[in-house]
């Protein structure tokens, strides 16, 4: 005659076994889950990254290659505006039509506290004490930054054409390079721009 004990259901060995399987099995999802969850953030991070770059290299693109080789008037003669430093460069350039009526402005491209900022200004002509370098009111085009680098290609003093780390030429440099890397040391592609009414580099 069968025994019906061991027939009413499960034995407490195999409920523990069947618990410890099922704790297994949800660790393993939570951290396949959680690596997947991860691995989204990580890939959404560095899309967000590429896009700003594009973004910010377009803008600055558009900028640089309309820079003018203009001067200002200070009393008691002339003094170039282009300026360029190795982390902040000033410029004049050619405001886009759109929002406003488009004409010349002076730009000032620097970093602060970890933020690339453009600052710009209406140009007009005469020397301004502030020479647009007012951070309050610039636009960020990027946070978390951690270096900003530019480069300028030319002759100086009929010396053959190199790379300098600043430039305050009368002409406009050949090349602008701009460097720039996060604050975690992953770098952006470099940026290299030919302003149109510069000398073709050679």
């Amino acid at each position: 005659m069968p025994d019906r004990r061991r027939q009413a259901g499960f034995t407490l060995l195999e409920l523990v076994v069947g618990i410890a399987l099922l704790a297994l099995i949800t660790t393993l999802l939570v951290n396949v889950l959680g690596t997947g969850i991860a691995t989204t953030k990580q890939v959404d991070r560095r899309t967000e990254r590429i896009e700003r770059a594009h973004h910010v290299h377009r803008l600055l693109r558009e900028r640089l290659e309309t820079v003018r080789p203009l001067d200002w008037d200070i009393g008691e003669g002339r003094q170039q505006v282009f300026a360029g430093g190795a982390d902040t460069m000033r410029f004049i350039t050619t405001a886009p039509p759109w929002p406003d009526l488009g004409g010349l402005v002076l730009d000032w491209l620097h970093l602060s506290d970890g933020r690339l900022v453009l600052t710009e200004r209406r140009f007009t002509g005469a020397y301004d004490a502030l020479n647009g370098n007012d951070a309050e009111n610039g636009t960020t085009l990027a946070r978390d930054i951690g270096t900003l680098q530019i480069d300028y290609f030319g002759q100086v003093e009929r010396r053959r054409a190199a790379w300098h780390g600043f430039w305050n030429q009368r002409e406009l440099p050949d090349l602008i390079r701009v460097r720039i890397a996060w604050r975690d040391g992953e770098k952006w592609p470099d940026l290299v721009v030919h302003p149109r009414l510069a000398r073709q580099p050679r």
